[in-house]
Parts: structure tokens; C-alpha cells; sequence
């Protein structure tokens, strides 16, 4: 008998639920999903309160292993990976989630900008290359997530 995993509800906002395997989801009522692997969820504060992408379901990966364990089948409408992460490097992410979704945008990113970042992010194929923190603006080239 397999038990669920818990799930608990953060005090800090409603939105917030962190899962057992450490996930965390952000979400009202969810019309589009953006997968984010970074240790750091608490960088992307301006995209998760902003009002007008109520809509968007941000569903963080603390590590490259907890998105490699996922069993996420379903696409998302963007992906979100942070270049230094505590565990692997971004680009082999990256590789990871090309190849689990092809057809799906792949923004890298940086803690701060770094020129050799940016030429790794571009030369790997990555739609973009940002430093954080992110802008709402910066998400409307993926699919017209923001209306």
C-alpha cells in the first residue's frame, strides 16, 4: 500500500503548497504551468504576487536531481533553470528538459550576470538568457503567457 505524499500549505500565502519531495507549487487557479529549477523560489517573489499572471501555475524544483526524479509528464508552457544549482550544473538541466520536452521554451538564468553564462546559455540552445530578478515582460515570449 503506498501512502500519498504530504502536502503542506505554507502560512505565507495561500497560494503556496510545498510538497514532501521538497517541490514547491504556486498557483491560483492555474490556465498555463512554468516549471522552475532553482534553490532559490523566494527570487521570483515579483512573478509569483503579480496579479496579472494570477493564471500561471510556478511549479519550483530546489535541485537538477528533484526535476530528474519528477515523474512530470505533462508539458509545461515554459521551463525556468537557474545556471548554478546546488546539486548540478544548469546547461545539463537544460539537456535533460530539452529532451523530455522538445517542443517547450527553455529560459536559463542567472543569480547575477556573468558574459561566460550567457555565451554557455546561447550556445546551448536555451530560447533565452536572463539575470534575476525576472520580469513579467520577459515571460510574454513564451507563448503569450501574459495577456
Amino acid at each position: 500500500m503506498t501512502s500519498r505524499p504530504h502536502v503542506i500549505v505554507s502560512k505565507r500565502s495561500p497560494h503556496e503548497i510545498f510538497q514532501e519531495d521538497h517541490t514547491l507549487i504556486i498557483s491560483a487557479t492555474p490556465q498555463a504551468r512554468i516549471i522552475v529549477v532553482d534553490s532559490h523560489p523566494h527570487d521570483y517573489d515579483l512573478l509569483t504576487h503579480d496579479r496579472a499572471l494570477s493564471r500561471l501555475e510556478f511549479q519550483f524544483f530546489p535541485d537538477g536531481r528533484s526535476l530528474l526524479r519528477s515523474r512530470e509528464s505533462a508539458s509545461p508552457e515554459l521551463v525556468i533553470i537557474n545556471m548554478h544549482l546546488p546539486d548540478m550544473s544548469g546547461l545539463d538541466v537544460y539537456q535533460v528538459a530539452f529532451q523530455r520536452w522538445p517542443e517547450i521554451p527553455v529560459y536559463l538564468v542567472g543569480d547575477d550576470y556573468r558574459p561566460y553564462d550567457e555565451i554557455q546559455a546561447r550556445t546551448s540552445g536555451a530560447i533565452f538568457y536572463f539575470c534575476k530578478p525576472l520580469q513579467r515582460e520577459w515571460l510574454t515570449a513564451a507563448k503569450g503567457l501574459c495577456a
